[in-house]
Parts: structure tokens; C-alpha cells; sequence
């Protein structure tokens, strides 16, 4: 297993079965540039990327930026997982699913397999365009809902909020060539939901002390 801030070298690559990827996603374009030279596309481990965000600069998605930096048959190799999964009720073994998917099913499946436990259930598909959108633009909403209890609103607010974001994301993703089902699932609605509504959520935070007259200068 390779761990911290050092790239696994090619002969490391050949010989694992999966390369997962869990960094910012301003960093990624330099990390695939790098590695770029180690992957085989006749050779690929299971490419499984849990980054979320939209390039600063680019706007380009995680999707783009690997076809971008390695080409287009390692992004249809790629699989992306997003859904409403804090980390700290995972480890807990609470009941969770999240979404997968890949340009291709294949991909999806085999990275579902890899997750999948009896408190941990995954559902594949093939929209990682949804998927990714779906992720980075949940963020938004749940900084207006953080805000908006900040400031001393309710419960009503809060729906508005949450169904007027679905509805929004629904229409950017679909303007990006995303299936509007995409953002009726997990990773979806469902992820929105969570982040909109916990103080578990750091976007949520961030709006709730806004919505408290802090400066964001201090709460970052």
C-alpha cells in the first residue's frame, strides 16, 4: 500500500488491483500528470476516484481532467463514488449506500463488488457526469441551508432550499449531458439532503457560522 505524498512507481502499478484516489481535486491534474507514464492502458488496475470538486481555473470536471491528462480509453476505465456517506457513521458500520459509476458498466460493477458489505451497499450506473456534478454542487445548497439556520430559520426554509437546489443541479447537470435521474439518487438527492441538514456536514458549518455573523476569514 502506498501512502502519503510518494507515487507508486510503474512496477508498483502492475502489480495492484486497484489505485484509489482520495486527494483534492486541485491537485489531481499534476498527480495524473506524473503518473501518467506508469499506466498501461492494456494493464489498468481498477481506477476508483472519492474526490469531489470542480478544477479551479478549468471548471473541469475529475472525468475530464483524466481524459485531459491520460486520454480517453484510461477515463472510461475510471469509476467514480459519491453519495451520503459520512465517514465517521461508515467506520461505525451504520446502514449506507452510495452510488457508483464509470463510463463503463463493467467498471462499476467490479468497484461495487470491492465495497460492497452488508451495512455498505453500492448501486452502479453510467452518468460519472451526474455523479461528479451531483457532488460538487450539493456543497452550494449546503452552505445556504447552514446559513439560512444560522439566521434563525426553520424548517420550511430548509425544504425550499434543499428542492429548489435539486432542481437547479437537475438543470446544470443535465446542460453538462447528465441524465436528470442521476440527481433523484443517491448521490443525488440524497447526498444534498444529508449535507443540507447535519452539523456533521463542514459546508453546513461553515453557513451555520456565517448565518452567526462570524467572518469566513476565521472560520476557514
Amino acid at each position: 500500500t502506498a501512502v502519503g505524498p510518494e507515487l507508486p512507481n510503474k512496477a508498483f502499478i502492475n502489480n495492484v488491483d486497484v489505485l484509489l484516489f482520495a486527494i483534492p481535486t486541485q491537485f489531481l491534474r499534476s498527480t495524473l500528470q506524473t503518473l501518467k507514464p506508469s499506466l498501461d492502458v492494456e494493464n489498468l488496475p481498477l481506477l476508483i476516484f472519492v474526490n469531489k470538486g470542480i478544477e479551479v481555473g478549468t471548471n473541469a470536471l475529475t472525468l475530464e481532467i483524466i481524459a485531459d491528462t491520460c486520454g480517453p480509453d484510461i477515463a472510461k476505465a475510471a469509476t467514480f463514488i459519491s453519495g451520503p456517506s459520512f465517514a465517521k457513521e461508515i467506520v461505525q458500520r451504520q446502514p449506507t449506500s452510495v452510488s457508483v459509476a464509470s463510463l463503463t458498466e463493467l467498471e462499476a460493477t467490479k468497484a461495487a463488488a470491492l465495497f460492497h458489505q452488508p451495512h455498505f451497499r453500492c448501486y452502479t450506473g453510467v452518468d460519472p457526469i451526474g455523479i461528479e456534478l451531483s457532488g460538487a454542487l450539493k456543497n452550494v445548497y449546503a452552505i445556504a441551508s447552514g446559513m439560512a439556520d444560522g439566521l434563525g430559520y426553520e424548517n420550511n426554509t430548509r425544504a425550499m432550499i434543499i428542492t429548489r437546489g435539486l432542481s437547479e443541479m437537475t438543470c446544470i447537470g443535465t446542460a453538462y449531458g447528465a441524465s436528470p435521474l442521476t440527481f433523484l439518487g443517491l448521490a443525488g438527492v440524497g447526498d444534498l439532503f444529508l449535507t443540507c441538514s447535519s452539523s456533521n456536514s463542514r459546508n453546513y458549518t461553515v453557513g451555520y457560522r456565517l448565518g452567526q455573523g462570524e467572518k469566513l476569514d476565521v472560520i476557514m
